[in-house]
Protein backbone atom coordinates (compact mmCIF):
# COMPACT_ATOMS: atom_id res chain seq x y z
CA UNK A 1 0.00 0.00 0.00
CA UNK A 2 1.08 3.76 -1.11
CA UNK A 3 0.37 6.26 0.92
CA UNK A 4 -0.43 8.92 -1.36
CA UNK A 5 1.89 12.26 -1.32
CA UNK A 6 2.41 15.91 -2.74
CA UNK A 7 -1.46 15.54 -4.13
CA UNK A 8 -3.27 18.74 -4.32
CA UNK A 9 -5.83 20.20 -1.92
CA UNK A 10 -9.83 20.71 -3.09
CA UNK A 11 -10.26 23.98 -3.13
CA UNK A 12 -13.54 25.22 -4.31
CA UNK A 13 -15.96 24.15 -1.65
CA UNK A 14 -13.41 22.36 0.40
CA UNK A 15 -15.27 20.21 3.48
CA UNK A 16 -13.65 17.84 6.28
CA UNK A 17 -15.87 15.29 7.53
CA UNK A 18 -17.19 15.47 10.88
CA UNK A 19 -16.45 12.41 13.07
CA UNK A 20 -19.91 11.10 12.64
CA UNK A 21 -20.32 6.87 12.38
CA UNK A 22 -23.52 7.48 10.58
CA UNK A 23 -21.74 9.76 8.35
CA UNK A 24 -18.88 7.43 7.76
CA UNK A 25 -20.83 4.37 6.73
CA UNK A 26 -22.82 6.66 3.94
CA UNK A 27 -19.45 8.34 2.59
CA UNK A 28 -18.75 5.04 2.37
CA UNK A 29 -21.76 3.45 0.08
CA UNK A 30 -21.31 6.35 -1.74
CA UNK A 31 -17.65 6.99 -2.51
CA UNK A 32 -17.73 3.23 -3.36
CA UNK A 33 -20.29 3.81 -6.32
CA UNK A 34 -18.63 6.84 -7.08
CA UNK A 35 -15.21 5.38 -7.96
CA UNK A 36 -16.16 2.01 -9.47
CA UNK A 37 -18.70 4.12 -11.89
CA UNK A 38 -15.94 6.33 -13.15
CA UNK A 39 -13.71 3.50 -13.50
CA UNK A 40 -16.83 1.74 -15.59
CA UNK A 41 -17.02 5.10 -17.48
CA UNK A 42 -13.48 4.73 -18.85
CA UNK A 43 -14.55 2.18 -21.27
CA UNK A 44 -17.07 4.46 -22.97
CA UNK A 45 -15.65 4.41 -26.70
CA UNK A 46 -13.13 1.87 -26.27
CA UNK A 47 -14.74 -0.87 -24.98
CA UNK A 48 -14.64 -4.31 -27.80
CA UNK A 49 -18.17 -4.03 -29.30
CA UNK A 50 -20.88 -1.10 -29.61
CA UNK A 51 -23.14 -3.27 -27.72
CA UNK A 52 -20.23 -3.05 -24.68
CA UNK A 53 -20.16 0.11 -24.91
CA UNK A 54 -23.68 1.02 -24.44
CA UNK A 55 -23.91 -1.29 -21.49
CA UNK A 56 -20.98 -0.16 -19.85
CA UNK A 57 -21.49 3.38 -20.14
CA UNK A 58 -24.92 2.50 -18.31
CA UNK A 59 -23.30 0.84 -16.06
CA UNK A 60 -21.15 3.80 -14.94
CA UNK A 61 -24.46 5.87 -15.15
CA UNK A 62 -26.13 3.52 -12.56
CA UNK A 63 -23.17 3.12 -10.17
CA UNK A 64 -22.32 7.26 -10.30
CA UNK A 65 -26.71 7.63 -9.83
CA UNK A 66 -26.42 5.17 -6.74
CA UNK A 67 -23.36 7.43 -5.04
CA UNK A 68 -25.72 10.31 -5.65
CA UNK A 69 -28.48 8.82 -3.62
CA UNK A 70 -25.71 8.32 -1.00
CA UNK A 71 -24.62 11.62 -1.16
CA UNK A 72 -28.14 13.03 -0.59
CA UNK A 73 -28.48 11.16 2.52
CA UNK A 74 -25.34 12.27 3.52
CA UNK A 75 -26.42 16.21 2.58
CA UNK A 76 -29.20 15.57 5.27
CA UNK A 77 -26.40 14.88 7.86
CA UNK A 78 -24.16 17.66 6.74
CA UNK A 79 -26.13 19.74 5.24
CA UNK A 80 -23.48 20.40 2.34
CA UNK A 81 -24.48 19.55 -1.01
CA UNK A 82 -23.81 16.62 -3.62
CA UNK A 83 -21.09 17.83 -5.35
CA UNK A 84 -18.87 19.21 -2.32
CA UNK A 85 -19.64 15.93 -0.47
CA UNK A 86 -18.48 14.01 -3.79
CA UNK A 87 -15.85 16.31 -5.29
CA UNK A 88 -14.62 19.04 -2.60
CA UNK A 89 -13.06 16.61 -0.06
CA UNK A 90 -9.23 16.07 0.24
CA UNK A 91 -7.95 12.59 -1.43
CA UNK A 92 -7.38 11.04 2.10
CA UNK A 93 -10.96 11.19 3.04
CA UNK A 94 -12.59 9.25 0.73
CA UNK A 95 -13.51 6.06 2.05
CA UNK A 96 -13.94 3.56 -0.95
CA UNK A 97 -12.26 0.28 -0.96
CA UNK A 98 -8.94 0.75 -2.75
CA UNK A 99 -9.96 -2.00 -5.29
CA UNK A 100 -12.20 0.11 -6.74
CA UNK A 101 -9.57 2.81 -7.80
CA UNK A 102 -7.54 0.57 -9.25
CA UNK A 103 -7.06 0.87 -12.93
CA UNK A 104 -9.40 -0.50 -15.27
CA UNK A 105 -6.44 -2.53 -17.05
CA UNK A 106 -8.24 -5.08 -19.65
CA UNK A 107 -11.18 -5.99 -20.42
CA UNK A 108 -11.13 -9.68 -18.09
CA UNK A 109 -9.89 -7.65 -15.25
CA UNK A 110 -12.75 -5.89 -15.87
CA UNK A 111 -15.26 -8.39 -16.11
CA UNK A 112 -14.06 -10.01 -13.03
CA UNK A 113 -14.13 -6.70 -10.35
CA UNK A 114 -17.59 -6.06 -11.60
CA UNK A 115 -18.58 -9.24 -11.22
CA UNK A 116 -17.43 -9.60 -7.49
CA UNK A 117 -17.66 -5.68 -6.59
CA UNK A 118 -21.25 -6.30 -7.72
CA UNK A 119 -22.00 -9.38 -5.72
CA UNK A 120 -20.83 -7.69 -2.36
CA UNK A 121 -23.03 -4.92 -3.32
CA UNK A 122 -25.91 -7.18 -3.55
CA UNK A 123 -24.95 -8.80 -0.03
CA UNK A 124 -24.69 -5.61 1.50
CA UNK A 125 -27.63 -3.88 0.29
CA UNK A 126 -29.30 -6.87 1.71
CA UNK A 127 -27.96 -6.44 5.17
CA UNK A 128 -28.63 -2.80 5.10
CA UNK A 129 -32.42 -3.60 4.01
CA UNK A 130 -32.15 -4.65 7.80
CA UNK A 131 -31.16 -1.29 9.49
CA UNK A 132 -33.17 0.40 11.70
CA UNK A 133 -31.94 3.48 10.34
CA UNK A 134 -35.37 4.20 8.18
CA UNK A 135 -33.17 7.11 5.75
CA UNK A 136 -30.40 3.88 4.84
CA UNK A 137 -33.17 1.03 4.38
CA UNK A 138 -35.70 3.28 2.50
CA UNK A 139 -33.48 4.11 -0.29
CA UNK A 140 -32.59 0.61 -1.71
CA UNK A 141 -35.05 0.13 -3.66
CA UNK A 142 -34.20 1.58 -6.84
CA UNK A 143 -30.34 0.46 -6.24
CA UNK A 144 -31.10 -2.99 -5.85
CA UNK A 145 -33.05 -3.40 -8.90
CA UNK A 146 -30.52 -1.88 -11.08
CA UNK A 147 -27.85 -3.81 -9.46
CA UNK A 148 -29.83 -7.22 -10.04
CA UNK A 149 -28.67 -5.84 -13.43
CA UNK A 150 -25.35 -5.30 -13.23
CA UNK A 151 -24.59 -8.86 -12.04
CA UNK A 152 -27.03 -10.34 -14.65
CA UNK A 153 -24.66 -8.75 -17.41
CA UNK A 154 -21.74 -9.64 -15.45
CA UNK A 155 -22.51 -13.50 -14.95
CA UNK A 156 -23.07 -13.13 -18.85
CA UNK A 157 -19.94 -12.08 -20.19
CA UNK A 158 -18.22 -14.88 -17.64
CA UNK A 159 -20.75 -17.55 -19.37
CA UNK A 160 -19.45 -16.10 -22.72
CA UNK A 161 -15.59 -16.51 -22.18
CA UNK A 162 -15.72 -19.83 -20.63
CA UNK A 163 -17.68 -21.49 -23.81
CA UNK A 164 -15.64 -19.38 -26.00
CA UNK A 165 -12.51 -20.09 -28.04
CA UNK A 166 -9.17 -18.51 -27.95
CA UNK A 167 -7.10 -17.23 -24.68
CA UNK A 168 -10.30 -15.60 -22.72
CA UNK A 169 -10.32 -17.85 -19.62
CA UNK A 170 -6.65 -17.23 -19.25
CA UNK A 171 -6.76 -13.96 -19.23
CA UNK A 172 -10.39 -14.30 -16.88
CA UNK A 173 -8.02 -15.91 -14.48
CA UNK A 174 -5.23 -13.48 -14.23
CA UNK A 175 -7.93 -10.87 -13.75
CA UNK A 176 -9.46 -12.82 -11.08
CA UNK A 177 -6.33 -13.90 -9.36
CA UNK A 178 -5.26 -10.11 -9.45
CA UNK A 179 -8.36 -8.29 -8.04
CA UNK A 180 -8.95 -11.19 -5.56
CA UNK A 181 -5.65 -10.33 -3.92
CA UNK A 182 -7.18 -7.23 -2.89
CA UNK A 183 -10.92 -7.96 -2.49
CA UNK A 184 -10.07 -7.98 1.61
CA UNK A 185 -10.47 -4.18 1.28
CA UNK A 186 -14.42 -4.47 0.53
CA UNK A 187 -14.64 -5.96 4.12
CA UNK A 188 -12.23 -3.69 5.53
CA UNK A 189 -13.75 -2.72 9.02
CA UNK A 190 -15.18 1.27 8.85
CA UNK A 191 -13.96 3.99 11.52
CA UNK A 192 -16.33 3.30 14.34
CA UNK A 193 -18.20 0.53 13.02
CA UNK A 194 -18.47 -1.05 16.57
CA UNK A 195 -21.36 1.68 17.53
CA UNK A 196 -22.82 1.42 14.12
CA UNK A 197 -23.35 -2.84 14.76
CA UNK A 198 -24.63 -1.66 18.32
CA UNK A 199 -27.59 0.33 17.60
CA UNK A 200 -28.53 -1.93 14.64
CA UNK A 201 -27.79 0.49 11.77
CA UNK A 202 -25.23 -1.58 10.26
CA UNK A 203 -26.77 -4.90 10.90
CA UNK A 204 -23.56 -6.74 9.81
CA UNK A 205 -20.26 -6.20 10.33
CA UNK A 206 -17.94 -5.86 7.44
CA UNK A 207 -16.30 -8.71 7.96
CA UNK A 208 -19.66 -10.63 8.91
CA UNK A 209 -20.65 -10.06 5.08
CA UNK A 210 -17.72 -11.66 3.73
CA UNK A 211 -18.65 -15.54 4.13
CA UNK A 212 -22.00 -15.00 2.64
CA UNK A 213 -20.04 -12.97 -0.40
CA UNK A 214 -17.43 -16.08 -0.95
CA UNK A 215 -19.87 -18.31 -0.64
CA UNK A 216 -21.95 -16.26 -3.76
CA UNK A 217 -17.99 -15.96 -5.78
CA UNK A 218 -17.59 -19.66 -5.32
CA UNK A 219 -21.00 -21.02 -6.46
CA UNK A 220 -20.68 -18.27 -9.57
CA UNK A 221 -17.06 -19.26 -10.33
CA UNK A 222 -17.69 -23.05 -9.92
CA UNK A 223 -19.85 -22.77 -12.79
CA UNK A 224 -17.89 -20.37 -14.51
CA UNK A 225 -14.45 -22.65 -14.39
CA UNK A 226 -12.65 -20.61 -12.43
CA UNK A 227 -12.60 -22.53 -9.00
CA UNK A 228 -9.19 -22.68 -9.20
CA UNK A 229 -8.70 -18.76 -8.64
CA UNK A 230 -10.65 -18.67 -5.50
CA UNK A 231 -7.01 -19.35 -3.49
CA UNK A 232 -6.44 -15.89 -4.59
CA UNK A 233 -8.61 -14.34 -2.09
CA UNK A 234 -6.77 -12.40 0.67
CA UNK A 235 -8.78 -11.30 3.25
CA UNK A 236 -6.21 -8.56 3.93
CA UNK A 237 -5.13 -7.42 1.25
CA UNK A 238 -6.39 -3.94 -0.53
CA UNK A 239 -6.37 -2.57 2.88
CA UNK A 240 -6.58 1.15 3.97
CA UNK A 241 -8.96 2.41 1.86
CA UNK A 242 -11.85 2.42 4.67
CA UNK A 243 -9.73 4.54 6.97
CA UNK A 244 -8.66 6.77 3.70
CA UNK A 245 -5.00 5.42 2.96
CA UNK A 246 -5.20 4.86 -0.94
CA UNK A 247 -2.63 3.47 -3.65
CA UNK A 248 -0.95 5.44 -6.62
CA UNK A 249 -3.57 4.90 -8.95
CA UNK A 250 -6.09 7.05 -6.67
CA UNK A 251 -3.86 10.72 -7.25
CA UNK A 252 -4.32 10.75 -10.99
CA UNK A 253 -8.12 9.54 -10.44
CA UNK A 254 -8.91 12.28 -8.25
CA UNK A 255 -7.63 14.69 -10.19
CA UNK A 256 -9.56 13.98 -13.39
CA UNK A 257 -12.55 13.76 -11.34
CA UNK A 258 -12.58 16.69 -9.87
CA UNK A 259 -11.22 19.14 -11.64
CA UNK A 260 -13.66 21.02 -13.01
CA UNK A 261 -15.09 21.28 -9.98
CA UNK A 262 -11.88 22.54 -8.65
CA UNK A 263 -10.99 24.60 -11.59
CA UNK A 264 -14.15 26.96 -11.92
CA UNK A 265 -14.78 28.09 -8.52
CA UNK A 266 -18.56 29.21 -7.40
CA UNK A 267 -19.71 27.48 -10.82
CA UNK A 268 -23.09 25.96 -11.37
CA UNK A 269 -23.96 23.36 -13.67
Amino acid sequence: MTRMTNVPRATRGSWTAPDDPKLALVLSLADDELMIGHRHSHWTGVAPTLEEDLAFSSLAQDEIGHAAIWYGVAEELTGEDEDTLAFGRRPEEYRHAVLLEREPGDWAYTIVRQHAYDLYDHVRMSVLTESTDASINGVLGPIMREERLHRAHARAWLDRVADGPGDGMERIRAGARRMLAEVGGLFETLPWEEELVKVGILPVSSQGMFEPWRQALAEDYERFGLTDTLDAIDEAGGLGGRQGTHTEDFPPMWEEMTALYREHPGATW
